[in-house]
Parts: C-alpha cells; sequence; structure tokens
C-alpha cells in the first residue's frame, strides 16, 4: 500500500471514517473467532484499501491544485512602463537609505 498524507479537512474527515469503520470491525472479531480470523483479516484489509485508495486520490487532487497555484504565481505580473519606473526609482531610494544608515554606524 502506497503511504498516505493527512493534510486537508476533507482527508482527516476520510481519515476519521475510516478509523470508526475499523473499530467498528474489531468489535465483532468474536464472531469470526477462532474458525473464521482469516475472513476477518481479509475484511480488515478490505477497509484499509478502500479508505486508502480514497485517501489517494484527495493527496493527487491535493497536490494538482498546489502546482496549478505555483503555476500561477510564476506568470510575470506585467505593468506599464511608468509604474515599472516608479517601482525601479522606489527601490533605488530605498537602498540608498539602507547604505547611509550602514554607514553611519
Amino acid at each position: 500500500m502506497k503511504p498516505v498524507e493527512v493534510v486537508t479537512f476533507e482527508e482527516r474527515l476520510v481519515w476519521m471514517e475510516r478509523q470508526a469503520e475499523l473499530r467498528k470491525h474489531k468489535l465483532v472479531k468474536c464472531n469470526y473467532y477462532p474458525n473464521r480470523v482469516d475472513e476477518w483479516e481479509e475484511k480488515n484489509k478490505e477497509i484499509m484499501r478502500e479508505y486508502n485508495v480514497k485517501m489517494q486520490e484527495l493527496n493527487k487532487d491535493r497536490k494538482e491544485q498546489k502546482t496549478t497555484i505555483e503555476e500561477n504565481k510564476k506568470e510575470p505580473i506585467r505593468r506599464s512602463g511608468r509604474i515599472a519606473d516608479s517601482l525601479k526609482q522606489s527601490e533605488e531610494i530605498a537602498v540608498e537609505a539602507l547604505l547611509l544608515l550602514r554607514t553611519v554606524r
């Protein structure tokens, strides 16, 4: 089984559902004991597998959303020349002020 991450609210809900289902299944273990313990273990594995598949899908969706958000952030911001020049002047003023502070001490 592939490891899963529990980060988002939806993933936590699925994880809690899984834990609740496993707890319920553990309570009926005495009904399977001693002759049908293999059936109980198979059912346990099936529950875990089912919820892990759900978690893997949620993990995949979350990671895809994260990559699309990061790709959108990478796009350069287009500004008019006047705004770009004023930003450049502001940066130069800030650099000069920092240099003056450094030399005063």
